[in-house]
């Protein structure tokens, strides 16, 4: 799969590479590359996503961001990378481990979706590494049009090479399955993730657009009071309903875009 400099760019930044910022920024020192990588990985990412869309205070401590329209057009263009991804590797042939944080689990109940980027591995036993003692190992396994990437097979190596890793983005729909496993004496309990679109999906993106470019500045200014405090003001609530609100919209019009080419590709046996 070809990827343009910046795709390759996010990814890497993501995995904790910050070599990714010479695709960016080839002059950079050590000391912007420092805060590309800092920015960037994972660890950010997932706890801002994971805090605007649950207001949770203590992931505030967690949250390092400075350059909001950046970090967006990160999670989109990951997204988009995952949904090109899916189309021409259209038949997942992996069962899938995670550890999850047991605060995520209303992502896998009826009507869940996931809130942030949620890394799987092939392994059943190297995902043992992200155990915690607020953690449940779970499967995943797809069914039809669900976006992802197999990690290693675009980015160079990481410090999770070993980890066989597919990537899965936002507000991609799941839930339980009711199959419940044993390996490695680690119990599994069983999450299938797939794609539905109904009514609640067709947000215009333009308005939510809107909405977004009048608070993102007052976003990030009460972000920083409220990380001072420890605690999410109701202001910062607000903010956070407009930022998810625009994340969603976009990322679901741009999944409902990717799926319709899909069925059309399963349709004539995926054939381009």
């Amino acid at each position: 799969m070809e990827l343009t400099k910046k795709e390759m760019a996010y990814l890497e930044l993501y995995k904790g590479l910050d070599e990714g910022v010479e695709y960016l920024h080839p002059e950079a020192n050590k000391d912007f590359r420092w805060f590309y990588g800092m920015e960037y990985n994972y660890r950010n990412i997932n706890s801002f996503l994971s805090f605007i869309f649950s207001k949770e205070p203590k992931l505030l401590e967690h949250i390092n961001i400075i350059y909001l329209d950046n970090i967006m057009d990160m999670i989109f263009t990951i997204s988009d990378v995952a949904c090109r991804y899916a189309l021409e590797n259209p038949v997942m042939p992996y069962h899938l481990y995670r550890m999850e944080n047991r605060n995520n689990l209303n992502n896998y109940g009826e009507g869940g979706m996931t809130t942030s980027f949620k890394s799987t591995s092939k392994s059943n036993s190297e995902i043992t590494v992200f155990q915690e003692d607020n953690s449940i190992a779970l499967t995943f396994d797809t069914e039809g049009y669900v976006p992802y990437i197999d990690v290693d097979r675009i980015v160079r190596t990481s410090v999770f090479s070993d980890e066989k890793e597919i990537l899965f983005p936002p507000c991609v729909g799941g839930s339980f399955t009711g199959i419940e496993e044993e390996q490695h004496g680690i119990h599994f309990t069983g999450v299938q993730l797939y794609d539905e679109f109904n009514e609640s999906d067709y947000i215009d993106p333009e308005s939510n657009r809107q909405l977004y470019e009048q608070i993102k500045k007052d976003f990030l200014k009460e972000l920083d009071e409220c990380k001072k405090t420890g605690e999410v003001s109701d202001n910062l609530r607000t903010y956070c309903s407009v930022v998810s609100s625009y994340i969603y919209a976009n990322l679901r019009q741009m999944y409902n875009k990717y799926a319709k080419v899909y069925t059309e590709q399963n349709s004539q046996g995926f054939t381009k």
